[in-house]
């Protein structure tokens, strides 16, 4: 049987909402929101009978709102809503289900998170702009979905769990100028053309 579920795939499209562009939107939620919803509910019975749990990873785009990535941000805000209907409908089961909301980490070797260093982002401006002086590591997400996926946590459900170094806590203006310069690039780069699909979330 099954005994945890980690829902972690994810995509970034970058992309105006006035070009409207239907593909691009639907594209990342079928990703993003659908990818979850269906893994959720393949492996509900398999879970209900172990009492298992669910970490779903989502980004702290899913907590504010960004400029140049509205699909991203839509898919993240419904992952909320999904999260939390899943750990109503599966709790009287004995099936936990939380969200990790991750922030800048790295590093990750995926197209998305070269994107941005492509664009000309300033990394040393980045972390400057952290409320940590810092970006995050793999590990210490990685750390967040054990402890939810853990015996430690066997009361918690339905919970946000945001692991950014505060960077949800105000306005952070760097990282609406990495989207807005990761758009711009990618507008008029041939790498907007190439598939833009990773395997972990960057944001």
């Amino acid at each position: 049987g099954l005994d945890i579920l980690v829902n972690n795939a994810g995509i970034i499209e970058y992309g105006s909402i006035a070009d409207g562009d239907d593909n691009t939107f639907k594209r990342v939620v079928d990703v993003n929101q659908c990818g979850v919803f269906h893994g959720m509910a393949a492996a509900s019975k398999s879970l209900r009978k172990k009492k298992g749990n669910i970490v779903n990873i989502s980004s702290i785009t899913g907590l504010k709102g960004y400029s140049g990535v509205a699909a991203y941000v839509a898919s993240n805000w419904a992952l909320r809503g999904l999260t939390k209907s899943a750990a109503l409908e599966f709790a009287r089961d004995g099936v936990r289900v939380n969200s990790v909301f991750a922030g800048p980490y790295g590093p990750v070797d995926t197209h998305h998170a070269k994107g941005p260093m492509k664009a000309g982002v300033d990394v040393d401006e980045l972390v400057a702009n952290q409320p940590m002086n810092r970006i995050g590591s793999c590990s210490e997400i990685a750390d967040s979905v054990l402890f939810l996926a853990s015996d430690q946590a066997t009361y918690v459900t339905g919970a946000e769990l945001a692991v950014d170094g505060g960077a949800s806590l105000g306005s952070i203006e760097v990282i609406h100028s990495i989207f807005d310069k990761s758009y711009n690039y990618l507008s008029d780069s041939p790498v907007a053309a190439g598939p833009r699909i990773g395997s972990q979330r960057e944001w």
